[in-house]
């Protein structure tokens, strides 16, 4: 388990309060300290800290982990749009959606003239000062 943690992989646990299966629950193991792991039981905060494998905050029986959980890498999503011209107007028209695989919030629009823009929308229009 201190290989996983020191490689930054998650852990996630679980464990029941007897060996009949009750009062059973899974939660994260995100680090060590000596021979103990801090556990995020994911209840807000409330009494996340540093346990023993054998006593594990009241869940001593039939514990198991999961490990070798890599998660995948954040890929920047791929920027496709459409423009059409009207004398110095510019209107850009986001296709991003149609390539990317996770939902795009916030566009910031970098027009190349110094002005740039975010909404929350896939479309907008600038006109420029000079043609070029």
């Amino acid at each position: 388990m201190k290989n996983e943690l020191e490689e930054n992989r998650p852990i996630l646990y679980s464990g029941y309060e007897d060996s009949n299966y009750n009062g059973g629950h899974a939660w994260n193991v995100d680090g060590y300290q000596g021979n103990n792991v801090h556990c995020n039981w994911g209840w807000g905060g409330w009494n996340n800290g540093y346990f023993s494998l054998t006593t594990m905050g009241g869940f001593e029986s039939y514990q198991t982990a999961l490990i070798s959980i890599i998660p995948e890498p954040y890929m920047n999503p791929l920027a496709l749009f459409e423009f059409e011209v009207n004398n110095m107007t510019v209107t850009f028209i986001d296709l991003s959606e149609f390539v990317n695989e996770t939902t795009i919030e916030l566009w910031n629009w970098d027009y190349g003239d110094g002005n740039i823009e975010t909404n929350s929308y896939g479309f907008t229009e600038h006109t420029y000062n000079a043609s070029g």
